[in-house]
């Protein structure tokens, strides 16, 4: 009896989570969003993005993160779990998207169209040398590798809710008199 209400628990609860899509810009221009209701959009994250920077022992302020120890060194580690939600900041005129997962200055990533992924909205890094690196909180961090995969999704259902009410217009002559 305890088993059966454990998985019917189960899945009420999944039945009830949103149910996720990748975003790309073929589903932008299928749903006909503008900028400004673009930013009324929930994103989600796909997958755990960490991010992670060596710390001085000069450094004392932590603000957005955790310090670990990793082999003798000081770490400051911000993750960001799968299936976050975040919200639009900005488009940049690449089209990159301006997407925060927490409040405060600076603290967003960016994600652009991924040709090679089927044209996905992708983390796009600041600098591909040496490590994928971003800037995060004003500090440049290092992304860990499984999480430069990470993609934006969207919930289909809420984006189905915008409806744009469009008609077209013909124009007037002048009536012959």
């Amino acid at each position: 009896m305890r088993l059966i209400s454990i998985t019917l628990i189960a899945l009420l609860a999944v039945s009830c989570s949103p149910q996720l899509t990748p975003f790309t810009t073929s589903v932008q221009d299928q749903i006909g969003l503008s900028d400004e209701q673009l930013k009324q959009v929930q994103f989600y994250t796909s997958s755990p993005i960490v991010i992670y920077r060596q710390v001085s022992n000069s450094a004392t302020e932590v603000i957005s993160g955790e310090i670990k120890m990793v082999d003798g060194r000081r770490i400051e580690e911000v993750v960001i779990n799968s299936g976050t939600p975040g919200v639009l900041l900005d488009q940049t005129e690449k089209g990159k998207l301006v997407i925060s997962f927490e409040a405060g200055k600076n603290r967003h990533l960016y994600f652009g169209e991924n040709p090679n992924r089927g044209g996905v909205y992708s983390l796009m890094a600041k600098d591909w040398q040496e490590g994928a690196k971003v800037e995060y909180d004003g500090k440049l961090y290092l992304i860990k590798p499984a999480s430069t995969r990470t993609i934006l999704m969207v919930s289909m259902r809420n984006l189905k809710n915008y409806q744009v009410k469009s008609r077209r217009v013909s124009g007037r002559t002048v009536a012959n008199r």
